[in-house]
């Protein structure tokens, strides 16, 4: 089901934030941590700053609900990522449907001459957050 505003560009949760509604933000963003990529984050990515201040229990649960991954991404399951301030993890910003061949420069080391050693591949796990603007 589409996640639909009213005419000011208000979505449920802006209501419920404006009601000081913090048992609705919870309802809202609880139903919300079930609906697939894309369905309703550009719509409320505004408020969710002031969900945080309003400390409303549920927006944990939302937040990991909106780390997903889809079927391209899925694919991209073996590979060596760049060394980024030597950590194990990498990010890379794209649009809500990205581009594999982006994704896979953004995150992945493929030049092998660079460091004279040969590269080995690690098995990785890529997601995609479904939060716009952060």
């Amino acid at each position: 089901m589409p996640f639909i505003c009213d005419f000011e560009g208000n979505s449920p949760l802006h209501l419920s934030r404006d009601a000081e509604n913090t048992q609705g933000m919870g309802i809202i963003l609880g139903l919300l941590s079930k609906d697939p990529l894309g369905n309703h984050s550009r719509a409320i990515s505004d408020v969710l700053p002031d969900v945080m201040l309003e400390g409303v229990a549920e927006l944990d649960s939302y937040f990991n609900s909106r780390i997903m991954t889809t079927k391209s991404l899925s694919r991209l399951d073996r590979g060596k990522l760049k060394v980024i301030d030597w950590t194990d993890s990498s990010l890379v910003a794209s649009q809500q449907w990205p581009n594999i061949d982006d994704v896979k420069k953004g995150l992945l080391d493929t030049d092998e001459t660079a460091t004279g050693h040969i590269m080995i591949k690690n098995d990785i796990v890529t997601k995609i957050i479904d939060i716009p603007d952060i």
